[in-house]
């Protein structure tokens, strides 16, 4: 207890200096402040404890800005009918993610949610958010969503997302074309589509909900009201057996 002997110390001086007038005072916190700078002079591991003490609440503060955030705007992020949705409406567990397809950490995450989803057929929901944040990197982060959705529109949406995170180090155009072919898309039909609709106003609306959330990358889960930033796989577990078990 390292701290015991200071504060007795400062609450002493404190506490004298109430009876003994205000020039007193001013002496006797003089005398507090002298103390408390000899203290961390020959203690300056406590500098760093409390440094990292204000780390940890700032970030947990900022985490709970963030989940605020995000289930005040939960009816708008599950209820777009724009969005591709994978699983039963009447789920016990509804999961949001905002993903890119040419975000590594996504692609790690997307086998969890395969499997998530063949385990719990009837009890999970999945909204597809796309959030292309790495598109002038890659530039294709928007062709691949833009193909996405438009392979949804002919039934294919599960296996042209799950398959264009089966390419390693970012996807083409060339690609993005083949995989729809072996994912049965009409790829003439997808491309017009993708000329056609109007993809990028769901884009910029996903961009403007990540904003309010306060979304810093891809991915960004949402398991019911549980937010887990990141592909962390156990805690996606842990959050997922635990929303589950209360349902």
């Amino acid at each position: 207890m390292k701290f015991a002997p200071f504060v007795a110390m400062a609450t002493a001086l404190s506490l004298g200096a109430c009876g003994e007038g205000v020039a007193q005072a001013d002496q006797s916190e003089d005398r507090v402040r002298q103390i408390v700078r000899d203290y961390l002079m020959e203690n300056p591991e406590l500098i760093r404890e409390a440094l990292m003490e204000l780390q940890t609440r700032e970030e947990q503060a900022a985490q709970d800005a963030v989940r605020t955030a995000a289930v005040s705007l939960t009816p708008e992020i599950v209820a777009d009918p724009r969005v591709p949705v994978l699983g039963p409406a009447d789920a016990k567990v509804t999961i949001v993610e905002f993903f890119d397809y040419n975000c590594s950490y996504c692609q790690l995450a997307s086998s969890w949610i395969q499997d998530a989803l063949e385990q719990h057929p009837n009890d999970l929901r999945v909204v597809f958010r796309d959030y292309p944040i790495l598109n002038s990197r890659t530039g294709t982060s928007i062709e691949a969503s833009e193909a996405a959705l438009a392979a949804a529109k002919q039934g294919k949406f599960k296996d042209m997302h799950f398959a264009l995170y089966g390419v390693s180090g970012g996807v083409t155009s060339e690609q993005i074309d083949q995989i729809a072919r072996d994912a049965g898309v009409d790829v003439t039909q997808m491309r017009a589509d993708m000329e056609s609709s109007a993809y990028g106003e769901l884009f910029a609306d996903n961009m403007v909900l990540g904003e309010q959330i306060g979304i810093e990358g891809t991915p960004f889960f949402m398991v019911n009201d549980q937010i887990i930033a990141g592909a962390d796989l156990e805690k996606l577990q842990a959050a997922l057996e635990a929303e589950l078990a209360e349902s």
